[in-house]
């Protein structure tokens, strides 16, 4: 056996016994791993664990952070309980060694094979959801206390984003008659800065951070002057300056000759990148005309 064989079957052991570690139920565990990694895997053998430990279905509750993961784990425990149900005894057996370690309970075996049962005998099934599903039970459980209507509703995107656009729209037809001067001034410096078709996004932009602007004009008292000296502190630039003075500048960081030699690269490769040295070819020889 090769060193590499054996060193990609120690990771493998490795990470084997650290899944098996988080999956105990008796410890209360956090895990942090990339995509792909067992993170999923991990939180179904907890929940199976939990079931071979006699704890009821109904009791357990798994949050995801997305549909599809609250599908996927559903997927991945009833498959997993059906399969004990139907598989043979020494299959079984490793199944429950994979999951549990060597040491187990003889009885477990027999228990294993009635889970599926006891889950489809579960009324309502199993508690995997999304967050947003869970704190949506919960107003609805609890509607005055939050101070919500008892009927309310959550928008989907298709709604919200209707919505949005007619705000969009009063706004707009609002600045026509308003007297509110600063909303004047800011709707017509987007229409006279920006074209037509960038309108629309910096517009859905302001909507959808409104929270973020919200929180940082609440930050500072709604006072607009100190917002901006506060960015321009940490963009490094002054509100005097022009968007000539900001290109000038920032040519000033751009080394001639490794800019000259990533013209000549880009040359010689596919026509996006033929196209990609000539715009860098007329930046540097605008700027060093300029100069």
């Amino acid at each position: 056996m090769s060193n590499f064989e054996e060193k990609k079957n120690e990771l493998i052991k490795l990470a084997t016994t650290q899944q098996m570690a988080a999956a105990n139920p008796d410890m209360s565990v956090w895990v942090e791993a990339s995509a792909g990694t067992g993170k999923t895997k991990v939180l179904s053998d907890r929940v199976l664990r939990l079931l071979l430990a006699k704890v009821s279905p109904e009791k357990l509750l798994c949050l995801t952070y997305t549909k599809a993961a609250a599908v996927e784990m559903n997927e991945r425990i009833a498959k997993r309980l059906s399969s004990w149900a139907i598989e043979s005894d020494d299959d079984l057996r490793q199944d429950l060694t994979e999951l549990l370690g060597e040491n187990f309970d003889v009885n477990v075996l027999k228990y294993a094979r009635t889970l599926f049962a006891v889950l489809l005998d579960t009324p309502g099934g199993m508690k995997i959801q999304t967050i947003h599903s869970f704190c949506q039970d919960i107003l609805k459980r609890f509607p005055l206390e939050a101070g919500i209507s008892p009927y309310f509703e959550v928008l989907d995107d298709r709604s919200a984003k209707e919505i949005l656009q007619n705000i969009k729209l009063d706004l707009l037809k609002t600045t026509i008659s308003s007297e509110n001067d600063s909303l004047t001034q800011a709707i017509f410096y987007l229409t006279q800065t920006i074209s037509e078709y960038k309108f629309p996004e910096i517009m859905n932009m302001i909507t959808g951070n409104r929270g973020k602007i919200d929180a940082l004009l609440n930050k500072y008292n709604g006072n607009i002057p100190e917002i901006l000296s506060v960015l321009e502190k940490n963009l490094g630039v002054s509100a005097n300056l022009s968007i000539d003075d900001v290109k000038y500048d920032f040519m000033q960081h751009i080394d001639r000759e490794k800019m000259s030699e990533a013209i000549k690269i880009f040359a010689e490769g596919s026509a996006e990148d033929v196209g990609r040295s000539e715009a860098f070819g007329f930046v540097l020889e605008i700027h060093f005309l300029n100069q």
